[in-house]
């Protein structure tokens, strides 16, 4: 028998098949070819290699707390850099002193800070959905509340 005669008539069994524990059986062997794989020579050869290392102790591991704090800590670094790029090329007075300002009062109060972003995100949303003055309408605004 050629293996497509083969498949065919193992396919026709399988669909009478009513023992439970045949089926079973031939699930768990299913699971266990599907489960299996082959290394190379080379590869085996790295694992005993790395597998040596590990159980003499020449093999230092970093736990994933210390490997997330390193991204955390890299993501910050790359901020910075690119905060100080920001600053340095920004010739406008005003904006300067506004972010210094902000990084000071914000390094001293978690109040403030919290506003601040709380404003920042509500102008934000404002922004995306058209909550906003146009310039006429703002000057009018202010006339009117000034008295002007």
């Amino acid at each position: 028998m050629d293996k497509k005669s083969i498949k065919i008539d193992l396919i026709h069994w399988l669909t009478e098949l009513q023992d439970i524990s045949v089926l079973k059986e031939l699930q768990g062997l299913k699971e266990a070819q599907e489960s299996s794989f082959e290394l190379s020579a080379g590869k085996n050869k790295e694992l005993d290699s790395r597998l040596g290392k590990y159980e003499t102790g020449d093999m230092k591991f970093t736990s994933w707390e210390k490997v997330k704090e390193g991204v955390i800590i890299m993501g910050a670094i790359d901020i910075k850099q690119e905060l100080r790029t920001l600053i340095e090329k920004e010739n406008d007075l005003h904006v300067l002193e506004a972010i210094k300002t902000l990084l000071i009062k914000s390094s001293l109060d978690p109040v403030l800070k919290e506003r601040l972003t709380s404003r920042a995100l509500k102008a934000e949303e404002d922004i995306r959905t058209g909550s906003v003055y146009t310039r006429e309408e703002l000057e009018k605004k202010l006339d009117d509340r000034l008295g002007l």
